[in-house]
């Protein structure tokens, strides 16, 4: 991971430092491996390699490792006191970067807390299913991981048969309906992939599902692929794949202050007419959804393609198992804080090369999105030392570390809700959010190495 994170901050500040010196991004991308940069002149061309020169001895993997170990040693969670330990070490080490000012922008969003969860198979024994994960020798923070929800869900306790929907598309929908089988007044068990989760959630409700179970299936993200954590990358049998199940289509950010900044004081529309999800939905692990799915389910059993990993035939239902689904969530208005710091450009300051990751996570984050905000981290030291050289980039940079990502892209969304027409002068964003996606540098950076 660590030495992963070292080459990524060297090719992304490969790719500011062409951007921020002057050219667009395309450009920047198709000029950065010539003899001579396209739209620099030869001896300006011969200052830009020896400034990337420079830069790219800065990196290291030990600096990397000392900030994965601080940052990933506590879980932090949007809003939470673990986030505001991250913002106080980041502000800290972008000061000790010779003449980075950081700023903390705090925002107050509407946010779902969980207070308890719990999900109950009622039928045809009873059985509590496991809202958590078991406790491993890696992690150190266990008491203040989150239990396993999906943000924005709306609180409520429903009792009803379940009704396996496959991934929940509408050609889903559509195939139950051929099928006979209706959600209506029923939970639906529904896999992760395809569609966003929040989606699935949609749908059920537009079908007459009073709440939603989603579960990674294992032919998805699990056991059927390979090892799995802590020995392997696939998920394990207890992981719960956490998430937000906002209306991201209608928009993002905070739900009560759509298209404006949620200042302390901003008005706020009522949560009723917000994008948060209309029924309750949850997140399980594939181990819990075993016995909704094992024997149980009843009903005509379901075509290959909605087949999973787990070794037994599955059945839509409904008949057999039925679920207890009580989630206890509050709402309320919470701080969040973005993080950032600017390095004004010597010709053009008005524009401004971003350069961005989120800083929030689940639980620990260290691949989501951790190894993002650590590379801002290092870009940050790196033109750090430029700058002590008496290095100017020609346009502005600022580096940034977003709140509140995981919950519907609140920090960025607000922030740029109150930047406003400012954004106008914004030459290139360059967004660092996990190793599968990195596709915003790589369409700068891949014409580059190929």
């Amino acid at each position: 991971m660590a030495i992963r994170h070292a080459r990524f901050v060297m090719l992304a500040a490969a790719a500011v430092g062409l951007v921020a010196a002057g050219l667009p991004p395309v450009a920047a991308a198709e000029a950065a491996d010539a003899a001579v940069i396209r739209g620099f002149t030869a001896a300006h061309s011969a200052a830009e390699r020896t400034t990337e020169t420079a830069y790219k001895a800065i990196p290291s993997v030990a600096v990397a490792r000392d900030l994965d170990s601080y940052l990933a040693a506590k879980t932090g969670l949007v809003g939470s006191t673990g986030d505001w330990r991250r913002v106080q070490y980041v502000v800290a080490k972008l000061r000790s970067y010779v003449r980075l000012q950081p700023q903390i922008k705090t925002y107050y969003p509407y946010l779902s807390v969980p207070r308890k969860i719990s999900v109950t198979m009622t039928a045809p024994t009873r059985q509590v299913l496991p809202t958590k994960e078991n406790c491993r020798s890696v992690e150190t923070d266990c008491a203040d991981e989150v239990v396993g929800y999906n943000a924005l869900s709306p609180a409520g306790h429903v009792k009803a048969p379940v009704v396996y929907v496959n991934y929940g598309t509408v050609a889903d929908y559509q195939a139950l309906e051929k099928a006979g089988i209706s959600v209506k007044g029923k939970i639906a068990l529904v896999r992760y992939g395809q569609v966003f989760r929040g989606v699935k959630t949609n749908l059920a409700a537009e079908h007459g599902a009073i709440g939603v179970v989603l579960y990674s299936d294992p032919k998805d993200d699990g056991n059927s692929n390979g090892a799995v954590y802590p020995d392997g990358p696939w998920r394990a049998p207890d992981g719960i794949q956490r998430g937000s199940v906002q209306q991201l289509w209608l928009y993002g950010g905070d739900p009560l202050t759509p298209g404006y900044p949620a200042t302390k004081n901003a008005p706020r529309i009522n949560p009723a007419d917000s994008n948060i999800a209309k029924i309750p939905t949850t997140p399980i692990s594939y181990a819990a959804a075993t016995p909704l799915l094992k024997k149980n389910l009843t009903g005509p059993a379901v075509p290959q393609a909605w087949q999973g990993g787990l070794p037994f035939t599955y059945h839509y239902g409904p008949g057999g198992t039925a679920v207890d689904l009580n989630l206890d969530i509050d709402y309320k208005i919470s701080p969040i804080w973005d993080v950032t710091a600017t390095i004004p450009g010597r010709t053009f300051p008005d524009q401004v090369v971003y350069v961005g990751a989120h800083r929030d996570a689940w639980t620990y984050g260290s691949d989501d999105n951790l190894s993002g905000a650590e590379t801002v981290l290092q870009i940050g030291r790196g033109l750090g030392q430029l700058l002590k050289t008496g290095w100017r980039p020609a346009r502005s940079i600022t580096l940034a570390t977003w709140d509140g990502e995981e919950y519907g892209l609140f920090g960025s969304t607000e922030y740029a809700e109150e930047t406003g027409g400012k954004l106008a002068n914004a030459v290139a964003y360059i967004n660092m959010d996990g190793r599968r996606r990195w596709s915003p540098l790589r369409r700068v950076r891949c014409a580059v190495t190929g």
